[in-house]
């Protein structure tokens, strides 16, 4: 569950593919294709997809005219040429189409081969709208091409044509570093033991120095955040059974409310090897579309009124919420209300993530912090699928993880670290997990020992959510799962989750995740956070931290 915005204040990839022989049909002239600008070569020709009327088809192609071979022109051949891999640039962020459509950057994958660069041969090459470089126009794209390469092949991309690239040739032409093919990590299945990747940018936070490091702890979680995106972004990620609907009204009312998918890919990303729901729909309406929104759903998903009761939710129809709770929103006071709902009893099927759009009062946070929620939402609807059964997170997922673990990932998605500071909301409030008993605190400072006390009511996942105290989670959690990642790496509380899930106890869980038991971390964790919740009132709270390194 996440509260409402206004009110409570929200380079190389690559992943394994199937073998060469279980790629799609040969293109065809008008057939339907998958995705604008794609290119596929096929019966010598050079086939684009392009937009026709509202569907998405090929081209007639462009005949390759084949040149007599020179030196020139020699390709790249792997050793072994039957494992195709995806490739995705995180460097070269490109204006990749023109307002028509047109390809107006061009990328091609290079290896390195004694010290030659040869041009790769690709199954298929095209464009993904995953960056969000505010110095381009609106769209904004990194390259990917699917071919068969060696691992440990140094590669690079080249780039003719608009693109946000430093290094250059005397005719313009862009070039991304070099970097070594590294073999891609692969997905967890349901229920597998999750291993975290060890935390990365050489901070060497531990439970020995972490009290006197907390200066470090926000780069170094930051830091590995965006290690582990760019390790994971070529998994087949939750983008693969996404589906989404922005209404006329939701669009009109916030231009820019489209920037919420491009967030949401970053999370796909940043937990790309977690278990997650196969399908997930993202509705973005307001309180006049509803009706016509619940016809778009139907859509999106067969069996859809599991979603659109959570949509009726938003506004206090026949609600699961108390009357008086913050979570439903019967009029729009400037603030947008989101929800996340899971398929039941298997959150593994499918999730829902739904943001009810009102028109900005004056707040100029409003927006940053609604987009923002979707990704907290979608981290909400992980840790369902992680328990596989929703009713168990009154069992096993301790308040203090459901939302501090929400908070820190909506965070650390940010594009840049000043954002991530800026969208933590380390400043506590009280309020009951149904949205009763809302109160803000005040400036003061936090000592260790009321924050231990408040984990260790807030580890016990079947009464935590009983007292007002469950909303210390989205700030005193979120410090907690920051200083957790810094140690153990971005998807560390997740394999701690699935130990608790599992019948571990805390000590158990945290004993095989972070070297310690419950016990021995609890109160260095309590002193970290109550240092850092101290801190977030002050006027150097969002400039004490280190910077991390470039």
């Amino acid at each position: 569950m996440k509260k409402l915005a206004g009110l409570l204040g929200i380079a190389l990839v690559v992943t394994f593919m199937c073998p060469v022989q279980s790629f799609a049909a040969a293109p065809k002239a008008g057939a339907i294709c998958t995705k604008l600008g794609l290119t596929s070569i096929a019966a010598n020709k050079k086939f684009t997809c392009i937009k026709s009327g509202k569907k998405l088809v090929w081209d007639k192609g462009v005949l390759i005219v084949q040149a007599t071979p020179t030196s020139a022109q020699v390709f790249y051949v792997p050793k072994d040429k039957t494992e195709v891999y995806k490739v995705s640039d995180s460097e070269g962020c490109a204006v990749a189409y023109d307002g028509s459509g047109k390809e107006v950057t061009f990328a091609t994958l290079w290896a390195s081969i004694d010290g030659q660069w040869l041009q790769v041969k690709t199954q298929e090459t095209g464009w993904e709208k995953t960056c969000n470089d505010p110095r381009l126009p609106d769209n904004k794209y990194f390259a990917f091409a699917k071919a068969a390469v060696d691992i440990g092949t140094k590669l690079r991309w080249k780039f003719v044509g608009p693109v946000n690239i430093f290094e250059r040739d005397a005719q313009g032409i862009g070039y991304s570093q070099p970097f070594i093919f590294t073999a891609p990590p692969k997905p967890l299945k349901p229920n597998e033991p999750i291993v975290p990747n060890p935390a990365e940018g050489g901070y060497g936070i531990t439970w020995q120095n972490i009290t006197q490091r907390v200066a470090d702890i926000s780069a170094a979680s930051w830091t590995d955040a965006q290690a582990t995106i760019n390790r994971n972004k070529g998994l087949n990620t939750a983008l693969a059974g996404y589906k989404s609907y922005i209404s006329p009204g939701a669009l009109a009312t916030d231009p820019k409310i489209g920037e919420i998918e491009i967030l949401l890919n970053r999370t796909f990303s940043l937990f790309a090897r977690i278990p997650a729901p196969k399908n997930v729909i993202f509705v973005a309406t307001t309180q006049e579309e509803r009706l016509a929104t619940k016809t778009q759903i139907d859509r999106l998903y067969p069996d859809s009124d599991w979603i659109k009761i959570k949509l009726d939710d938003i506004y206090g129809i026949n609600t699961d919420q108390p009357a008086g709770s913050v979570f439903t929103q019967t009029s729009c006071k400037g603030s947008d209300a989101a929800r996340s709902v899971s398929t039941y009893p298997d959150g593994m099927k499918a999730t829902a993530l739904i943001i009810s759009v009102c028109p900005d009062l004056g707040n100029s946070e409003k927006h940053i912090t609604s987009v923002f929620g979707m990704s907290h939402e979608y981290i909400h609807s992980i840790q369902v699928a992680v328990l596989v059964n929703v009713l168990d997170r009154e069992k096993y997922e301790p308040c203090w993880l459901r939302e501090g673990a929400a908070e820190w990932g909506q965070a650390a998605v940010a594009n840049n670290f000043d954002e991530y500071l800026s969208n933590q909301h380390l400043r506590p409030y009280l309020l009951t997990s149904n949205g009763l008993q809302y109160e803000q605190t005040a400036a003061r400072t936090w000592t260790t020992e009321e924050v231990d006390s408040y984990l260790k009511l807030a580890d016990k996942p079947s009464t935590c959510g009983t007292t007002n105290q469950y909303a210390l989670a989205y700030s005193l959690g979120a410090a907690a799962t920051e200083a957790l990642v810094s140690i153990g790496g971005s998807e560390s509380f997740f394999a701690l989750q699935l130990r608790l899930a599992n019948g571990q106890t805390s000590n158990q869980a945290f004993q095989a995740v972070y070297g310690k038991p419950w016990d021995e971390i609890r109160p260095i964790l309590a002193e970290v956070v109550a240092r850092k919740i101290t801190l977030a009132w002050t006027p150097q709270a969002l400039t004490y931290q280190t910077r991390p390194a470039r």
